[in-house]
């Protein structure tokens, strides 16, 4: 599948909108209760989708089986990386989740909060790198 297919196949849907602040959206459905009804409710009436929670207010509707495992198991097919050699940071590792694919499929992951806590991670794995 092509990455435009495979970006047309998922289908974020934002519940507060795409244009707010980061602030506001975290407010909206800061326990997730909102967007777990939502999706509740979109399984039963997508049965063949798959429906999942990402971000602080979007639920991201895919064929089933196109999530980000699935991105990761093409990202290994096109950079000759095995998975086992990749670590995937995500927002979202836990059921229910948009990354919990990725940890389901038995990758290594690390949860992060947010962009900010994934720039740190990030530069204290670079700072681990022996030097050369």
């Amino acid at each position: 599948m092509s990455a435009s297919r495979i970006a047309a196949a998922r289908s974020p849907f934002p519940g507060w909108g795409r244009k707010r602040r980061s602030t506001q959206k975290k407010a909206w459905d800061p326990d997730f209760a909102k967007r777990k009804a939502m999706q509740v409710l979109l399984r039963k009436a997508l049965p063949d989708l798959s429906v999942n929670i990402g971000g602080s207010t979007s639920l991201d509707i895919t064929h089933a089986g196109i999530d980000k495992a699935y991105a990761m198991r093409r990202l290994a097919e096109h950079s000759g990386i095995a998975t086992a050699d990749m670590l995937f940071l995500g927002d979202a590792i836990y059921p229910g989740g948009n990354d919990d694919a990725v940890r389901a499929a038995g990758m290594d992951t690390i949860a992060v909060r947010d962009v900010a806590e994934t720039a740190t991670a990030v530069r204290a794995m670079i700072a681990c790198l022996p030097v050369r």
